[in-house]
């Protein structure tokens, strides 16, 4: 009888011993148990949900700008990727012509490139060279993506003509369609004798275009967390500048010698 009661308390402690020496290394060992491979999987499952999301808003901000293709027109006209200098010439001297000015001189520079080179992922330095920062292990810590930048270049622009039609163009300058600042405006007496009413104003005139990050970069760096973009700066483009840019028109044809009629 006593025998048999002691079987039992035997049987639990053997058990509890089982379940510690076999069982629980199994189910933990801080490497590759069943806890840490599910705790990997949870990873894993939360780093693909926000991908999947950041995929559903990538397709919704696609269908978003498909549907505000005007706005993004205007936005890319205002700021373009290229500098289309010919564009430029071309409507400064309709410009010009229409005001009645005399043009003497227009040229267009060209942008100001960095001559920054871009540094191989993995070599624990920025853009610029520098160390970038790292964690308690020494590991470097990920970066936020470069931002896009502006790059300016200047067209350089003189005209002869009257006040009030010097006036007016600067006026029409300033309401470009496209993004511009004025670097330099200087008028002064055409005719240095001072025996004309006619002004001569030499302007220096800055423009933008828009250089996108052409270095592919890690999609976890990218913040997709909208489904819209916001476009209301097209609104505020279209209600300050009325100079519609004209469309640059080149003739194919020409002549073998354009001073024979």
């Amino acid at each position: 009888m006593n025998a048999k009661m002691l079987m039992a308390p035997l049987f639990i402690l053997l058990s509890i011993v089982l379940l510690i020496w076999f069982v629980y290394p199994a189910y933990t060992n801080g490497v590759d148990g069943l806890k840490e491979e599910l705790s990997r999987k949870k990873v894993e499952q939360d780093k693909l949900d926000k991908l999947m999301a950041k995929k559903a808003n990538i397709e919704a901000l696609a269908a978003d700008m498909e549907n505000n293709s005007e706005k993004k027109d205007v936005i890319f006209k205002y700021l373009p990727e290229k500098n289309k200098e010919e564009e430029i010439i071309d409507n400064l001297n309709y410009l010009a012509s229409k005001e009645e000015l005399s043009i003497m001189n227009l040229s267009v520079g060209q942008p100001i490139i960095s001559t920054a080179t871009a540094l191989p992922e993995g070599s624990g330095l920025d853009e610029n060279g520098d160390p970038l920062p790292v964690d308690a292990s020494g590991v470097p810590i990920p970066q936020a993506p470069v931002k896009p930048k502006a790059l300016d270049f200047q067209a350089e622009f003189s005209v002869v003509g009257r006040y009030e039609k010097m006036k007016s163009l600067v006026d029409k300058i300033y309401k470009f369609e496209r993004f511009n600042n004025f670097s330099s405006l200087e008028i002064k007496k055409a005719d240095e004798t001072g025996d004309s009413d006619l002004l001569k104003a030499d302007m220096v005139i800055s423009f933008n275009l828009y250089s996108p990050v052409k270095n592919t970069t890690n999609i976890e760096q990218i913040d997709f967390s909208r489904a819209k973009f916001d476009l209301s700066v097209a609104d505020k483009i279209k209600s300050m500048k009325s100079t519609s840019i004209l469309d640059l028109v080149i003739d194919q044809t020409g002549k073998p010698n354009p001073f024979m009629p």
